[in-house]
């Protein structure tokens, strides 16, 4: 028994329960075919049917998804839409993917560097 100015005892903590993994969904949306979803972001970053199999437009989309950090088509679009609209028009010369990704490209490299020094921090 306690007496009435002794403090009670913590309760015992429980074994946390493991957590089966969750498969991380794909950003292409159920039932939308790869060529549907693709046709998609192409419209919406307004990029012409005769540069869909261009490498580099490719690889500029793949990075700018990617920066998204998007779980789906829907809220990667209204990211890339967001940033569109925050970095505002583009230089004279430059189209707005190019904008896009550059933007994108540097924001990737200085998450990644942030997370390596947050690593090298942790060391100590």
């Amino acid at each position: 028994m306690s007496s009435p100015g002794m403090a009670k005892e913590a309760p015992q903590a429980t074994e946390p329960k493991p957590v089966e993994a969750i498969e991380k969904p794909s950003l292409k949306p159920l039932g939308v075919s790869d060529q549907e979803y693709s046709q998609h972001l192409y419209n919406h970053l307004g990029i012409k049917d005769s540069h869909k199999h261009d490498k580099e437009v490719n690889e500029y989309i793949g990075t700018i998804v990617k920066w998204s950090g998007a779980d789906n088509l829907t809220d990667a679009i209204i990211k890339i839409t967001e940033l569109s609209l925050k970095l505002g028009q583009p230089p004279s010369g430059m189209d707005r993917l190019t904008q896009l990704f550059n933007w994108s490209k540097i924001s990737l490299r200085i998450r990644d560097m942030e997370a390596i020094r947050e690593s090298y921090g942790n060391r100590t």
